[in-house]
Order: structure tokens, then C-alpha cells, then sequence
């Protein structure tokens, strides 16, 4: 099915064999398998088919009965798979362990064909089509189960005899507490949930009972074959422990790669050839030194492995060589009664409309302006006489003076207009601020009735984005690689003129474009795309409806409607209905507020979180979350409110995880962090709810917003869809925002096409609606080519069309997920919308809209600011590059079309906007208290600005002067000041260490009086002040003689430097560059192939012996050992390898300690410095997690088990932001290196000295 044949781990190894100039691959795909008959599928020499739902495996056995292929993996015994009880019986005649069972069969036993149960019987000797009928089937004291005479007891696994049916229970004996636990196919983030009524087995089916498995370190392991000789293992927590799924970005159970023991190879081997799966996944359990299969799933990939895909495609390369070469010629010409004539449908266009990539929240202010208001005359004549809404996205400044003008009139509420000045003042560098002026006119009259002035800023292309657009285009291009290279060559992009939307066509279009076999200076071809205002900008064609739309929802969503008790179906029924949620929801976000004030004040919140996105700051979150509570708490239930909301929890949940979650922790409340997780399961299901009812409540309402929106669009897809016919290949993508992706789903669900998805899913970031078309094309077995069909008597060709649905980055366990550096959610992949149709009779239906409305009637409303002030052209459609490799600074895209940031927006972003009032009692109804100033008049324009600008607006605000140049004095000034505070840090650290130098000796003290043994925190601080002291000297001559030299130091030689005089920052930048040095040893440890461990148990069962298992290990593999400890590589073998012994036996000395310490069963983050360096000394990574992952992930030594360096603990590899971070620092002069150092310590230095004079 198209849905696994291509997926990203098919595309990998599909495009790794097309490498090969003599494979050709031909994908069946979903129109064939499903609506062809068998006889007229492709003619292949290797078929790599497998079952999956939706299949017809009995279909494609006949196909392979019919051309006899070389398969891959056997089709015949797929089926087999689908019995637990015929695999149990293969399992025990190969010699594989299981664990003890009994099986109850219901139904006769398993129904297979008789010639594959005779098969089995001749190569294994077993017979399995037995069946065991239960005469006997009773319950003894509850904990006992008799079938037959035999006995088996709690706790054991009840497993229905089909392999497709994954309710399986396990039951627990009283002495562990009774009742049970069910496991089911996963949900969200749950596998199994414990019923303490679940006592009996079932008696409604045929079971198999299975011996319950106290496995080892609460995992499973699951094992993926390539042939009898490969295999790959990776382990994962069993559903046992908890029932809750750890799942990655990409939305995938989180998994560890482990090493399988000589008796699993060889379990391996015998399950891959006794099944005849070449490509075979098994899941196993490890019970203290055996392995037990419990599973045999049939064909599985890995995800997410290079080095998989890399030796998946060669063995199967060796594989199809081996065997095509060995068959005797294939020719179906001379099988009777078997038809010459063969086709296959081939891609002819793949047309796309995308949603723009993850972003930053989008922040507004909105206000009115009554024309009737003599105040309201200054910004009413920012409209120059124009009816639509304008734009402004430059020059704010006229806005301003407007205001500035408007506050001087009588009536005019100077606080609030002087506080939108305030807003436009602090907020007009960000990138994509801009200002909506909007007339409202009396539908009967035509009269100007009001102005509303609307703010916005934020959302922002986010660096999350640019990997999901990068990503995504990679992978689209390698399908059609697959599908039909030659639309390729001939593809067009097109945008919104919005920042995001832009970027994100951008980089998908560039990833798409680009070969990555060939050098990009090589293809000198223009590309371009379109930017098309006129088609996927926004519109106020609908606006009348939309807002009459939203009345009605906000009067359904208030309490006292009389539908306030009703739930819509599938509504959870633990919540309470639509109508009251939003009350709910307020009072769980002004606690929330509360404790998050409360924490601000107690907290250093710099040091939560070490690193932030999108150039955010606590002031800034603060800011946005306060005017989200302030929000709510005056309108609960404006609809709105959801889509903020969910919003903001999905942004920092993925972006800044770790600050949401210290900012709203609460040490009184149990569970921890329960009020925030309830915040955002209540937040999804109002915004499921929400979100598509804004667009039409019902059909009708629907269909309307869409024609008057997206009617345009829709017509240029068409366009498209029909030159398909005419070319050989052709793709077309449309990249725009939230509200056209909607209103398009809405007409094409409005079109009376066959939809088949049951319900339309939510449209998130990088959702995307796809329209592919699909040629059918015949081949002659003795042709060597395909040709087209000419299926009807016109000689037309017989197209059709399927429209799929890709809900996008979406993910209702945002909060859950194990996050990397990219912070970014993996767009999934798309689901059949309808089902193939005919061409002419799908395009007929879609085209029927453009007949019930008037081109005129979908205008946009909207004019370009630049076009009314300052008589720009404002054109709907313009040409604009795609360059051919994209710079990132900062996870931004800053190419040719993309304006970079000005240099006052870091500055403007960390400075924020809003401060925090000391009294928040204080509430004026007209403002908003958490955003009211600190100082008591906010600061005015400046009066002497020219306020005579014409009405034409052709004159542009001259610039501010720039400064002087400073004088020789001021310089001088400067330097000196520098240097004072340069001195002062360093010398400050100088008097820490000899502080911690009595520390230390009362410790000490107190130890020999006690005789308690040390914490491991008092080891760490007498072990680290050790190295201090050793430092000391040398860096005390350097500070006294040659100070100038210590921030070369700080780049080039941080190990000279004591601990206490390095900054944060420095120290994270360091582990950084550690962190890359490790991740390549690692993976060059793993290429030694070293099957010994590295320690090895001693007899006694007490410590370890290490001399005898390091010195087996080759020098390379010691070095790469020594670089993954952060150890001195400086010496020969012999010491390096006496260096690593050393090392881990004082590690193992430690753990003792370590197990007892709070550092590992803390919550809070007060020792993350500490936290971060034990896990680097311990070989763990400690770069761009959080500090619940690293207490999460106990370093091998800690276990006391073998440590083996394929088993070194990985939380994912340094990702490609560390690596550009390390490269654009390295690409910069050592004269900017150093001054950014210098930067830094002078920075720190006043932030105490202001510090401690506020104190």
C-alpha cells in the first residue's frame, strides 16, 4: 500500500538502490493492488510485498502464483503471522525459547491452507494446524488456571489467537495486589492502562496464556532481520511499567540501540529462515542471562538509522543479485492462459498546498475609533479615502504620530492611546510587525461608521520550521524520485507574500530543487518562484460571514445557552461541555498565574533555561502569558481565546520546555505539574472543537467562507491538474496560511467526491492537502517499454485522481514528547482524502463552485500600506529567486527574498515590552493591567517632529542622526572600565577558591570526627577545589603579568582555567564542543566492532576487573574511550589505557555515593551544573536535554553491569544546530572570538555590581 511504500525508512533504502544503474523500481501502488485484476499488475523479477492494513495478501498471492517472482519475503507464510498459535508452534520446532504457555482454542484452530500446513510439517516436522479444545477450563483460588490438566498461574499474559488483535491481558495473583492490566495498540501517549477488576480470562474467543516475564530493566527488545545474517536490536520500556509511551518529534517510540548476545544472532536466524522472511521484525524479552521470543511481527523497518538504510540496501542489492542471477529466464509469454498485456498507473502531477512551518505565537492589540469621536479624526485619515483594509508593514511611525495627534483632541482617553504608542514604539523593529487599518462601512448608506487600529507582532518563521520545510522537501523529492523523476523538471512554487510563508517556501523549494548527488554551482538554471497575494494571502471577502459565524459559536461556547449541557459526539466524558470549558479553563490559568508571579519573584529565572528560541527572554514569556490570563479572565468564552491558547502551550512545550515547566511547578501540588497537563488536554479538545467551526458551523456556512476564500485558489489547482495531460511530469505547490488551508479542505469536502477519511483532521503546522494524478500505461511483455493507453475512443488518456491530507507537525502529547535541539515536530505523513477517482468526473465536480460565485466577489479587501503612503505599486503576483543554498543564523533563513532582521530587533526583543506592575490590584477597565507601564507617563514622541507631513505621503521620516564617533578620551574611558571589570571577575574567582578552601577543610573535618563517609556532592566540591588549586599558580601570573591573554585562554585552553572563573555560558559552549567530540568517538567505536566489554563482572560478583578486559581493546578503540570520558589523550597506550582504568574505577567508587545523592531523585534544577558534569565524566550527553532526561538515563557504571561501548547511553547525536553554532563560531576572527568573551564577563560583572546595589 502506498501509505508503507512510501514512507520515509522505504524511501531511504528504495533510493539508496536506485544507486544502481541496472534496478528499476516500480511502485504498484494503491489504484492497482485495490481496483486491478492480478492479471494486469506488473511484470517484476523481485517483489517486495507485505501485508498491512488494507492489504489484499490473498490477491497478491495469486499474483505471485501467476508470474512467480523472486520474493523478498514469502507471502505464502505471511499468513501464517496472523495465527499466535501456528507461530508458537514454528517458533518451538526451530529450537527458539519462548515462554511457557497453554492455548485454548475456541474455533476449530488455526484456519491456513492445507498445502502450507503441509510445507511446515515437511521442513520443521510440526504440525500446525492442531487444535486444543478446552474440556477443562477452570479458575483455582482466583490465581490458578487449569485447561486440560495443566495448570498455569498468576501472573500470567492472556493473548487472542490473532496476530492482528493486540487487546492482550495480563493478570496479577493477589499477592501482588489482584486485578490486571490491559495492553492495547498505542494511543496518544498510552500502551496499557491497570482495571483492579480484571480477575477472570476471557471465555469469549480463542487465547493462548503465556507465563508473565519479569524481564530486565522494564524493556522489551525488538529485533529487525536482513536475511539470517544481519540483525539490528533496539530496545524500548515496556508497556508493562506504566502504560505510558515515550515518543520522539517524529511522533515515534522512543528507542536505544542495543547489542544481541551470540544465542539472539543465532534466534535470529532460525526465525528469519523458518518463516522464509528475509526482512522479519520479532519482539524478545531478556529474564536474567535468557532471551525469550514472545512475537513474530513479520515485515518491520527501523526508523530514523542511516547505517540501517546503508546496509538494508546492500544486502538486499547482494540479495537480488543472487538470486534474479540464478533463476532461469522468466518469461510470461510462455505461461497458458496468462494475458501478454500488463499496465501500471505512473504519477503525472502532484499538486500540493502547504501550510507555512512552526512559529512563534502571534501577539494583537486591537482598538475602534467611532467616526463619530472627534478624537477618532487622526486615524480615521490614515484610510486616504480607501474602503478597504490597509496594511502597514513600514514606517510605522505614521501610526504613531496619528495616535500622538489624536491624544491631544478633547474626549480622547490620552492613557490608552499614549500605551498603543508605547506598544507601536517597542514592538515596530521586530520582523513582521505590522498594523491593520480597518473601515467598517453601514451596509445601506455606505458611510464610514468606525476604524479599527489592530497591532501585531510575533509569529515568526521559527528554527523548528525551517527543519520541517528543509525535511519535508528532501523527502517529497526522494518519493519522486521514485514515482516520476521527470516532474522535477518542470515544478512551480508558489506563495504568500507573508515572512513565514515565504521562508518556508523557500527552504522546502530549495531542498526540493536541490540534488544532492550534484554540485549546486554546476546547474546554472534561474529558479523562481511566484508570490501570489491575489490567491493565498489573506482575504476579507468572507469577513461578513465569518463574523456572523463567530457570534454564533461564542453564544454556543457561553454559559446559560440553552445548548450549555450538550457534548458533541466523541467529547470526552470526564470534561465538562463546550459551554462551561471556558470557565474552567480561566480559573486553572489564574492559579497558574499566580504561582508563575510567585516564582518570578523568587527564582533567577536567567538560569532556567539555557538556551532560547526565536529570540525570546523570560521577560517576554512572562509578558505573553500574562496577557493570555488577562485575556481569558475578561472573555473565557471567546472562541479565539482556544486557538491562542493551544497555541501557546504546543510553542513552549516544544521551544521552552524547561522554563513552562519550573514556572508553573507548584512543590504543593501532587501529581506534579497536574494543573498544566489538565491546562493543555482541556486547551486541545476546546481548540479541536474551536478551530473548525470558525470556519462555517454548518455545510452550507462552509461552503460559502470557502468559495468567497479560497474559490481562487482552488481554480489555479484545477488549471494545473489539467495540463497534466499534456506533460510528463509535473508538480505545483502552493505554500499559505491557517485560514486558506481550511476553507480549501471545506470545498473539496463540499464537492460530492468520495470521501472515504471519516473525520477531517486537525490542519497544524506543515499541513498540507495534495492532489495527485495518476496515468495508466500499458506494457507487452515482449516490449521493453511502456506505452500509453489510449483507454477511451477519443484517444484520450485515462487519468485519475486521489486527494490526500497531511494534518501536518501535529501532536496531542506536545508536552510528553523527548525533545533535540531542533525543536521540531516531524510533519506526518499524508491519508487518503477520497478514493482514486475518475479524472474528468472529479474535475467536473470541483470546477461546479466557480459557477456560484463572481470572481469580483472574492477580492481580498486589503491594500499594501506602502501602496497608500508612499504610492507604491501593490501588485498581486511578482517573480522573486529561489537561491540555491540557504545561510541559517540563529535557525532563521536569511537569503536574497528574505529581509534580515534589523540589528536593534535583539535588543528590541530582550528589552520586551511589558513590565510588571508591583500592584496589580490596580486595574483600569480600559487597559490591561499586566501591561501597564512602570513609569507613570509613558514616554511621548519627540515634539520636535515634523507633524506637517503631506497627505500625499510621499515624504518618509527622515532618519535618526547617527552618532558621533567617540573621542580618544572616551575611548580610553571605555577601555579602562573594561579592564577594571575584567579584572574584578577573575580576581573574584580567585577569592572563591580560597573561600572554598576552608569549606573544604570544616568538611573534612567533620568527617574524621563523625566518621560519616562523604556525599557525593562534598567528593565532587573537594575533587573539583583539588584542580582549582593545581591551576592557581599559573593562572595567577598570567592575570598579574598578562590578563589580556585569559580570553584566549577561555577559547583555546579552558582546561588551564579554574571552575570559578568561568561563566555559564563559557561552560556550555564548552560541553558543546565536548559534546561532538564524544558523538564521533562513540561512532567510531561502534565501527571497531568490539564484541568484548570494556569491564567485565568479577567472579565475586563485587567490583570489576579491568586491566585484563581494556588491555584486549586496540589502540584506536582506547583513544576513542578516552575521548568519549573527556580524558587526556596525552601519553602513549599504555597510559592512556592506565588513565581510562582509573577513571572508572574512581566512577565506580562515586556511584556509591551517587546512588544515595539527591541529584538523581531531585525535581528541581538547582544543581543542573553539577547534574551536566556528572553525565560528561560518565561518557552520557548533557547538551540540549533537560535534567529529567539526564537523571532519566543512569550511566552504565551505576547499573554495576558489563559496560559495553556500543551500550554507551545515547539521547540522540549533537544535532545540526550545535554544529552550525561550533561552525560560526569557529568562522569568526580570533579578534571577534575574544571580544564576545570579553563581552560576556563584562556583562556579568555589572549585572552583580547592580545587583548588590539594589540590595
Amino acid at each position: 500500500m502506498d501509505r508503507k511504500a512510501r514512507s520515509k525508512p522505504m524511501q531511504n533504502i528504495l533510493n539508496r538502490l536506485l544507486l544502481k544503474d541496472n534496478v528499476e523500481v516500480i511502485n504498484f501502488g494503491d489504484k492497482m493492488i485495490l481496483d486491478e485484476d492480478v492479471e494486469m499488475w506488473p511484470i517484476v523479477d523481485v517483489l517486495i510485498s507485505f501485508f498491512s492494513t488494507g492489504f489484499p495478501l490473498e490477491k497478491a498471492i495469486r499474483y505471485v502464483h501467476l508470474r512467480k517472482p523472486v520474493c523478498v519475503n514469502d507471502l505464502d507464510l505471511q499468513t501464517v503471522l496472523w495465527d499466535r498459535r501456528a507461530v508458537l508452534r514454528i517458533l518451538a520446532a526451530s529450537g527458539v525459547p519462548t515462554p511457557p504457555s497453554l492455548s485454548v482454542d475456541r474455533n476449530g484452530g488455526p484456519d491456513l491452507d492445507p498445502a502450507l500446513v503441509q510445507d511446515i510439517k515437511n521442513r520443521l516436522g510440526v504440525d500446525i494446524s492442531v487444535a486444543h479444545v478446552p474440556k477443562q477450563f477452570e479458575m483455582h483460588d482466583e490465581d490458578v488456571l487449569v485447561v486440560n490438566g495443566q495448570s498455569i498461574r498468576k501472573p500470567f499474559v492472556e493473548k487472542p489467537v490473532s496476530g492482528e488483535d493486540h487487546n492482550v491481558h495480563i493478570y496479577f495473583p493477589k499477592s501482588r495486589g489482584g486485578g490486571g492490566r490491559r495492553l492495547f495498540r498505542k494511543v496518544g501517549n498510552k500502551s496499557s492502562e491497570f482495571d483492579p477488576n480484571l480477575v477472570y480470562p476471557r471465555t469469549d474467543g480463542s487465547y493462548i496464556y503465556e507465563e508473565f516475564m519479569d524481564v530486565d530493566n522494564a524493556e522489551d527488545i525488538k529485533i529487525y532481520t536482513i536475511g539470517p545474517d544481519f540483525a539490528h536490536a533496539e530496545t524500548r520500556k515496556s508497556p508493562v511499567v506504566d502504560g505510558l509511551v515515550k515518543r520522539n518529534p517524529d511522533g515515534k517510540e522512543v528507542r536505544y540501540i542495543t547489542e544481541l548476545t551470540a544465542d539472539e544472532r543465532r534466534i535470529a536466524r532460525e526465525i528469519s529462515l523458518a518463516f522464509k522472511q528475509f526482512i522479519c521484525g520479532f519482539d524478545l524479552l531478556r529474564v536474567k542471562d535468557k532471551s525469550y521470543v514472545i512475537d513474530v511481527n513479520g515485515w518491520s523497518f527501523v526508523k530514523g538509522n542511516d547505517e540501517y538504510y546503508d546496509k538494508c540496501a546492500q544486502v538486499l542489492s547482494k540479495f537480488f543479485e543472487a538470486n534474479v542471477a540464478s533463476c532461469p529466464q522468466r518469461s510470461p509469454c510462455v505461461l497458458e492462459n496468462v494475458s501478454e498485456e500488463t499496465s501500471s498507473w505512473v504519477l503525472k502531477a502532484n499538486v500540493t498546498v502547504f501550510r507555512h512551518g512552526d512559529r512563534s505565537p502571534k501577539q494583537k492589540l486591537k482598538r475602534s475609533f467611532k467616526a463619530s469621536e472627534p478624537f477618532a479624526a487622526p486615524v480615521i485619515a490614515l484610510l486616504h479615502g480607501c474602503r478597504e483594509e490597509i496594511i502597514l508593514r513600514q514606517q510605522l511611525e505614521l501610526v504613531e504620530e496619528a495616535l500622538e495627534e489624536a491624544s491631544k483632541l478633547p474626549d480622547a482617553n490620552e492613557e490608552d492611546l499614549l500605551f498603543l504608542i508605547e506598544v507601536i514604539e517597542r514592538k515596530k523593529d521586530m520582523p513582521g510587525t505590522k498594523i491593520q487599518i480597518k473601515p467598517s462601512f453601514n451596509k445601506e448608506t455606505g458611510v464610514l461608521e468606525k476604524t479599527q487600529l489592530i497591532i501585531k507582532w510575533g509569529g515568526e518563521f521559527s528554527h523548528a520550521a525551517r527543519h520541517q520545510a528543509r525535511d519535508y522537501g528532501k523527502n517529497m523529492r526522494r518519493d519522486m524520485l521514485i514515482m516520476n523523476k521527470e516532474a522535477l523538471d518542470n515544478c512551480t512554487v508558489y506563495t504568500s507574500s507573508e515572512r513565514r510563508v515565504l521562508s518556508s517556501a523557500e527552504i522546502f523549494a530549495n531542498a526540493f530543487l536541490n540534488d544532492e548527488k550534484q554540485d549546486d554551482s554546476t546547474d546554472n538554471k534561474p529558479r523562481e518562484m511566484v508570490v501570489r497575494k491575489d490567491l493565498l494571502d489573506d482575504s476579507n471577502a468572507a469577513k461578513d460571514l465569518l463574523d456572523r459565524v463567530k457570534k454564533e459559536l461564542k453564544k454556543d461556547l457561553a454559559p446559560g445557552s440553552p445548548t450549555q449541557n450538550e457534548r458533541p459526539v466523541g467529547w470526552p466524558e470526564d470534561l465538562p461541555p463546550p459551554a462551561l470549558m471556558g470557565g474552567t479553563i480561566r480559573e486553572i490559568l489564574l492559579s497558574l498565574g499566580e504561582t508563575m508571579h510567585k516564582n518570578y519573584e523568587t527564582l533567577d529565572v536567567d538560569t532556567v533555561q539555557d538556551r532560547w528560541c526565536t529570540h525570546e527572554t523570560p521577560m517576554l514569556f512572562r509578558e505573553r502569558w500574562d496577557k493570555l490570563i488577562h485575556d481569558f479572565d475578561e472573555e473565557p468564552h471567546e472562541p479565539t481565546r482556544a486557538s491562542e491558547l493551544s497555541d501557546m502551550l504546543s510553542h513552549d512545550g516544544l521551544h521552552n520546555r524547561a522554563f513552562l515547566e519550573r514556572i508553573f511547578y507548584s512543590p504543593d501540588e501532587e501529581p506534579r505539574l497536574n494543573r498544566l497537563h489538565k491546562l493543555y488536554r482541556l486547551s486541545l479538545v476546546l481548540f479541536d472543537y474551536v478551530c473548525p467551526r470558525e470556519y462555517g458551523i454548518t455545510s452550507e456556512e462552509k461552503e460559502q467562507i470557502g468559495l468567497l476564500t479560497s474559490q481562487p485558489l482552488l481554480k489555479s489547482i484545477i488549471g494545473n491538474l489539467k495540463k497534466s495531460s499534456e506533460v510528463k511530469g509535473l508538480c505545483a505547490f502552493y505554500f499559505t496560511k491557517e485560514s486558506h488551508i481550511h476553507t480549501l479542505l471545506n470545498l473539496i469536502l463540499s464537492s460530492d467526491l468520495k470521501v472515504i477519511m471519516p473525520r477531517p483532521p486537525p490542519m497544524d503546522y506543515f499541513s498540507s492537502i495534495t492532489f495527485e494524478v495518476y496515468e495508466r500505461e500499458t506494457s507487452h511483455s515482449n516490449s521493453a517499454s511502456p506505452t500509453d493507453t489510449l483507454a477511451s475512443n477519443a484517444g484520450k488518456p485515462e487519468l485519475s485522481l486521489v486527494i490526500s491530507v497531511s494534518e501536518g507537525a501535529h501532536s496531542n502529547e506536545v508536552l510528553f514528547i523527548n525533545l533535540d535541539a531542533r525543536h521540531a515536530l516531524t510533519p506526518l505523513p499524508s491519508r487518503k482524502l477520497t478514493t482514486h477517482m475518475d479524472f474528468d468526473e472529479a474535475i467536473a465536480k470541483l470546477s461546479t463552485h466557480s459557477c456560484k460565485r463572481q470572481d469580483n466577489e472574492t477580492a481580498r479587501g486589503q491594500v499594501e500600506g506602502s501602496a497608500v503612503f508612499f504610492g507604491e505599486q501593490d501588485e498581486d503576483q511578482r517573480i522573486v529567486p529561489i537561491p540555491y543554498k540557504c545561510m541559517d543564523i540563529d535557525g532563521y533563513s536569511v537569503t536574497s527574498t528574505i529581509p534580515a532582521s534589523l540589528p536593534s530587533f535583539q535588543v528590541a526583543m530582550r528589552q520586551g515590552l511589558f513590565k510588571a506592575r508591583s500592584n496589580t490590584n490596580q486595574i483600569n477597565a480600559s487597559m490591561v493591567p499586566s501591561m501597564r507601564l512602570m513609569s507613570s507617563t509613558p514616554r511621548r514622541l519627540d515634539d520636535s517632529r515634523d507633524k506637517e507631513r503631506k497627505t500625499t505621503g510621499a515624504e518618509i521620516p527622515a532618519k535618526k542622526a547617527e552618532e558621533a564617533p567617540k573621542t580618544m578620551q572616551e575611548r580610553m574611558q571605555s577601555m579602562w572600565s573594561t579592564i577594571k571589570y575584567l579584572f574584578r571577575f577573575y580576581l573574584n574567582g580567585v577569592k572563591q577558591i580560597w573561600s572554598n578552601r576552608t569549606i573544604v577543610k570544616e568538611i573534612r573535618a567533620e568527617v574524621r570526627e563523625t566518621g560519616r563517609p562523604l556525599t557525593f556532592e562534598e567528593t565532587t566540591m573537594i575533587r573539583t577545589h583539588g584542580s582549582d588549586m593545581i591551576k592557581l599558580p599559573l593562572f595567577l601570573l598570567i592575570l598579574v603579568t598578562l590578563e589580556e591573554l585569559l580570553p584566549l585562554m577561555v577559547i583555546y585552553t579552558p582546561f588551564l582555567l579554574p571552575s570559578t572563573c568561568i561563566l555559564p555560558s563559557q561552560r556550555l559552549k564548552i560541553r558543546k564542543r565536548l559534546e561532538v567530540k564524544r558523538e564521533n568517538a562513540v561512532k567510531e567505536v561502534n565501527h571497531l566492532n568490539l564484541d568484548d566489554p570494556v569491564l567485565q563482572q568479577a567472579n565475586s560478583g563485587e567490583g570489576m576487573e579491568q586491566s585484563k578486559s581494556l588491555s584486549s581493546i586496540s589502540p584506536q578503540g582506547i583513544q576513542e574511550l578516552v575521548t568519549i570520558f573527556n580524558l587526556s589523550a596525552w601519553g602513549g597506550n599504555r597510559l592512556r589505557r592506565g588513565r581510562l582504568a582509573a577513571h572508572i574505577k574512581r566512577l565506580l567508587d562515586d556511584d556509591k555515593s551517587l546512588a544515595l545523592s539527591r541529584l538523581l531523585s531531585e525535581t528541581s534544577d538547582d544543581n543542573l551544573d553539577l547534574l551536566a558534569d556528572t553525565c560528561t565524566e560518565r561518557g552520557i550527553r548533557a547538551v540540549n536535554v533537560t535534567a529529567a532526561e539526564m537523571r532519566e538515563t543512569k550511566p552504565p557504571s551505576l547499573l554495576q553491569v558489563a559496560l559495553l561501548p556500543k551500550q554507551l547511553p545515547e539521547i540522540g547525536g549533537p544535532e545540526e544546530v550545535i554544529l552550525e553554532e561550533i561552525k560560526q563560531e569557529d568562522d569568526q576572527t580570533v579578534m571577534r572570538q575574544t571580544s564576545t568573551v570579553v563581552s560576556e564577563v563584562v556583562q556579568e560583572e555589572k549585572r552583580i555590581e547592580s545587583e548588590e546595589k539594589r540590595k
